[in-house]
């Protein structure tokens, strides 16, 4: 079996697909619409199948094997990857970019395909129940040699395909000032009459009551409120800003 790839290299000579083998392990559970990985010159590229057949105007022999299966089931349906094709004639855009604007944003993360126990463990065919035997999963990359049964069960709906996508994006932390929303306990600090600034700050504080804001907005805030009174002090002192 060989598969039709189009390889996630921009630029016009690599803008078609090309040839790869299928090796035998995958070739149960293969689809047009699947991401792979395949070799590439010196790397490894992702590529999407779009197409399979028997026969190659190459020497078969020589075509490289697919590395990587990235999918258990097509991300992309025909209907798609035609568009895909359209996209690509009528807006003169590579077709790897037609291609990948289809997918969502989630799938383009990290993540692990996995094939999940859909039914009482018994009911699968007796090879497969020491892989769902000790949790109700397994990864699709320990499972290669048995392709063809969860291929099987797959369509019987006792297994179902699945994808745990993993966190790639730093989560973002601040510094939160909580201003309380009680105005007494605000006007019972005391503030000396000549510390203008601070009398600036509280006249802030008493108009944002019970508002959390981000601790570098309060300084920028507090730096344009107080700005008046600082440069004031300094031209007095002969030192102009």
């Amino acid at each position: 079996m060989i598969a039709e790839v189009i390889v996630d290299v921009a630029a016009h000579p690599i803008d078609r697909p090309f040839d790869y083998a299928v090796p035998e392990e995958l070739q149960v559970l293969v689809e047009p619409g699947m991401r792979v990985k395949v070799p590439f010159g010196p790397r490894k590229v992702l590529g999407f199948i779009t197409a399979l057949k028997d026969t190659s105007d190459f020497d078969v022999s020589r075509l490289k094997p697919i590395h990587e299966l990235m999918d258990v089931v097509p991300v992309l349906n025909e209907e798609l990857l035609a568009m895909a094709k359209w996209m690509k004639k009528q807006t003169v855009c590579f077709e790897i970019d037609a291609l990948q604007v289809m997918i969502p944003s989630a799938l383009r993360a990290k993540y692990e395909k996995r094939f999940v126990l859909n039914a009482p463990l018994e009911e699968l065919p007796e090879p497969l129940q020491p892989y769902f035997d000790k949790r109700p999963f397994v990864r699709s990359q320990d499972a290669v040699e048995v392709y063809g049964l969860l291929k099987k069960e797959l369509e019987r709906g006792t297994v179902v395909a699945d994808t745990d996508i993993s966190q790639q994006t730093a989560v973002k932390k601040a510094r939160m000032v909580h201003i309380t929303d009680s105005l007494e306990k605000l006007e019972s600090i005391e503030i000396r009459a000549n510390a203008k600034q601070q009398v600036k700050l509280m006249a802030f504080f008493k108009n944002h009551l019970g508002k959390a804001i981000e601790s570098s907005v309060l300084q920028k805030k507090r730096a344009r409120l107080c700005r008046p009174f600082t440069v004031w002090r300094k031209r007095r002192s002969g030192n102009p800003q």
